[in-house]
């Protein structure tokens, strides 16, 4: 008969206490070590998902995938470690961590695509959209309105995408480098990418899709054509542009179809479409590369419509915006041409003709008659769509417009359908103020060092100028500055959510870098041949990308002012992550003499590993088993402090002298991080000059009798020559230390964890702002959630080390009753200066 796992592990455990008491404490010593470690590493993975949730780290989903996988796995070696300490709160704990885990698994499940043929798609209606991607299922759409001309084609569908991979054996290969990238890192970044470039660029493409890619072409009206083969993957030309992160090739050679569609393929992974992907939240997974082929137009002119502009200095706020170039459109919205700008009021077509409202210089070849009819087909699209459209259009050499894409407009694209002053407009048309941007400028401002920028995408920013006319400057770019560039190539993106804004030598409102400036709010404005000369490298400025001006010095009232709504960098990712979170960070087990902590209220992998932390120090000390065996070697320190202390010296952690003793005193310690800790702690006054006695009597009634009973609420430390780990109680005040300090040791660290208090709330929280100012001057890091503060400092020499546990000891003792005194922030302010006025002193002496 199999014996349950529980039973198994009790009969090992009652086994070794009643034969082997020697063996269980090594037993122990082994459990208890190896859960510190787990510990350890549970909570860096949990804090690293919480950067990734409140946006201190921009990662692929991949990483956050990752990290949720590891901690499954490091959760159950947490608590199969526990149940080596204590079998029956063990193996109840893996029951309820088997549930989180559960929860995790949903959290981060993505459905595994569709890799089945067709590989080939008309564009047809009934073709699935999922398939079809962003760029093609829009102009799916459109095609269904009537005189709209647009070219014949087909789509590579995204299932052609995901069997390549599949075909290939990619897809954990892509994974291992996607979960390594963060923005932060943009050499990682650029490394990364050639590998998955070069995964795709090395893979075969399957006969299969090779064989549908020969029926498709040989379909066309012309075989023999050139052919513009464009991304359209999923999600793109949604809510998410994806403008221009994503390769497109024009003028392709029919026979080079196969190799044309790798090529797009690779540009899924090029620095910049992963940057932006990112920043988006999506993963890999759920943007699969579609490809939309169509013969090329040979255009004379090409260019965007933007059937509601906002762009206050080159056209007419509300109205329609036709953005035009000589030759293809690449040259427009790759930011390398500047367009002649046709502005119009669209009225109500057919009944209320479009006005050309505004013509620019040097189109004389665009017939009016042509520019109305573009506009009207746009009119068309924004009404079919039912919202304002980005629509991309060309004009053939014998005057026939096309429509070859529509998308809707982003954020800070669009305006109410008026003016932005009336004496810019005709008589015959009303104008006001959109509500959403700033009529006018702060008074008494200096002249501006630059006036009269088109704004490419409107907002306030101030910082250093930075001067980048290569690709390498423009990657390099330190963060809040305001980048000075030649042009406003796609690639901008990488540096998105870095600089403060960004001042263009030329480019326009219509190219792609513009329309992703403006869907994540970054202030952009072109501001002619002389932006190199007229802004100093290295002086700060104030950029008003609203109005067009750049103002020496950082002018907070400006940025104020010019200030719009932005849409959030990580607000996709802590969106998805909110459905996370709560399952790895949420921390309810905070008392561990209340009755609810036990397994059966742990609801995330916070309290699991709070709980299996605290049962292990409990379990290895044996303080609340009076029976236990080969325990003798924990020792009671006999303190002043206001604390009971009991020592587990794992081996040279105390004099030879000492370990005979049932109790021991602080000169009988050798463990260097002990030592050092100890001695800040008391070195101490007590009750310090600043802080009230304590009234020991009357905290103990209202802990229940809890507080002063030494089995229940004692401190422990478990040390050797060069470790220490502490778990420390000052009354209501709970910390965890640990530290590890050897000669020339790489993993040198002290951590602390900082819970609870005896005061009220706000101020536990002003206790901890006098924490962060304390250690970050110290050179910790910092981290906070509700009253639960983390401190870690890492990579410090020994003597460093010893100096910083020193203060964290006297800052320790000194903050025991703080929360009961402090009040406001300015306390919390003024005791933080005081303390490190008084250690400065100290050290000068």
């Amino acid at each position: 008969m199999q014996v349950p796992v529980l039973n198994k592990e009790l009969l090992k455990h009652w086994t070794y206490q009643v034969f082997a008491p020697g063996t269980l404490l090594r037993v122990r010593y082994e459990a208890f070590r190896e859960l510190l470690a787990l510990d350890e590493t549970c909570l860096e993975r949990i804090t690293e998902l919480e950067d990734i949730h409140y946006g201190r780290r921009a990662v692929d989903w991949t990483r956050v995938v990752y990290l949720v996988h590891e901690l499954e796995d490091l959760g159950r070696k947490l608590v199969s470690a526990l149940t080596s300490l204590s079998p029956t709160k063990g193996v109840a704990l893996m029951e309820y961590f088997q549930k989180i885990a559960f929860y995790l698994e949903m959290a981060v499940d993505i459905a595994p695509p569709e890799a089945a043929p067709p590989f080939v798609l008309p564009l047809d209606p009934k073709a699935p959209p999922a398939q079809l991607g962003g760029k093609a299922a829009n102009l799916v759409q459109a095609r269904q309105l009537p005189d709209m001309p647009m070219p014949q084609g087909f789509v590579i569908a995204a299932s052609a995408f995901h069997y390549f991979l599949e075909a290939n054996n990619l897809r954990e290969a892509l994974d291992e480098q996607l979960r390594t990238l963060r923005l932060d890192d943009p050499e990682g970044l650029e490394r990364a990418s050639a590998t998955l470039q070069a995964l795709v660029r090395e893979a075969e493409i399957p006969p299969a899709i090779l064989q549908e890619l020969a029926q498709a072409r040989a379909s066309l009206p012309t075989p023999a054509a050139r052919l513009a083969v464009r991304s359209s993957a999923v999600a793109e030309d949604a809510a998410n542009s994806f403008a221009g992160q994503y390769d497109s090739l024009l003028d392709v050679v029919p026979e080079d179809l196969p190799e044309a569609w790798r090529t797009v393929v690779m540009g899924k992974y090029s620095p910049r479409a992963l940057t932006y992907r990112i920043l988006t939240g999506l993963s890999d997974l759920e943007t699969p590369m579609a490809v939309l082929v169509m013969p090329m137009v040979d255009a004379a002119y090409a260019g965007v419509c933007y059937t509601r502009d906002a762009d206050r200095s080159a056209s007419l706020c509300g109205m329609m915006a036709l953005y035009a170039v000589p030759g293809l459109g690449e040259n427009l919205v790759s930011g390398r041409l500047s367009p002649g700008v046709f502005c119009i009021d669209p009225g109500a077509p057919p009944a209320h003709p479009p006005a050309i409202l505004q013509r620019p210089p040097g189109f004389a070849g665009l017939p009016d008659e042509t520019v109305r009819r573009l506009a009207r087909m746009a009119w068309q699209l924004e009404q079919f769509f039912g919202s304002p459209q980005d629509v991309e259009w060309a004009v053939d050499r014998a005057g026939a417009p096309w429509i070859l894409q529509t998308r809707p407009m982003q954020q800070g694209q669009t305006a109410t359908p008026a003016a932005f002053a009336a004496e810019q407009l005709p008589e015959h048309i009303p104008g006001h103020l959109p509500e959403h941007l700033p009529e006018h400028l702060p008074e008494h401002l200096p002249d501006p060092l630059l006036s009269g920028g088109v704004s490419v995408s409107p907002g306030g920013a101030c910082g250093p100028v930075v001067h980048a006319r290569t690709e390498a400057a423009i990657r390099s770019a330190p963060a809040g500055c305001i980048l000075i560039t030649e042009s406003m190539p796609p690639s901008l993106v990488q540096i998105m959510g870095q600089v403060a804004g960004v001042i263009s030598l030329r480019g326009s409102r219509a190219s792609h870098f513009a329309s992703v400036a403006r869907e994540f709010g970054l202030p952009v404005v072109v501001g002619g041949d002389r932006v190199f000369s007229l802004l100093r490298e290295g002086e700060e400025i104030t950029l008003d990308a609203v109005h067009g001006h750049v103002f020496p010095g950082c002018i907070q009232a400006v940025v104020e002012a010019a200030r719009l709504p932005r849409k959030s960098l990580v607000a996709a990712a802590h969106s998805r992550l909110g459905k996370l979170l709560p399952h790895v960070a949420t921390l309810s087990l905070t008392d561990p003499t209340s009755p609810q902590f036990r397994p059966e209220s742990c609801r995330s992998v916070h309290d699991v590993v709070r709980f299996a932390h605290e049962t292990a120090v409990q379990e290895m000390f044996s303080l609340l088993g009076k029976s236990a065996r080969g325990m003798a070697r924990a020792k009671k320190l006999q303190t002043r402090l206001p604390m009971s202390m009991y020592v587990l010296d794992l081996g040279g952690g105390l004099f030879a002298g000492a370990r005979d003793k049932a109790e021991i005193v602080p000169d009988d310690i050798t463990s260097t991080p002990m030592w050092a800790l100890w001695w800040g702690m008391s070195s101490v006054p007590l009750p310090a000059a600043s802080l009230p006695m304590a009234d020991w009597e009357s905290l103990d009634r209202h802990s229940g009798g809890l507080l002063l009973d030494d089995r229940l609420l004692a401190s422990f430390a478990v040390i050797d020559d060069a470790y220490a780990h502490l778990m420390l109680r000052f009354g209501y005040h709970f910390c965890v230390v640990d530290a590890l300090c050897v000669q020339g040791g790489e993993k040198n660290h002290v951590a602390v964890r900082f819970k609870g208090g005896g005061g009220q709330y706000h101020q536990r929280l002003l206790r901890l702002d006098f924490l962060r100012h304390v250690l970050e001057a110290q050179g910790f890091s910092i981290k906070t959630m509700g009253d639960l503060f983390e401190a870690r400092l890492a990579g410090v020499d020994c003597n460093t080390l010893r100096r910083r546990l020193v203060v964290l000891g006297r800052l320790l003792a000194t903050t025991r009753l703080m929360d009961m005194a402090l009040d406001t922030p300015e306390q919390a302010h003024a005791q933080a200066r005081e303390f490190l006025d008084a250690m400065a002193a100290e050290q000068e002496h």
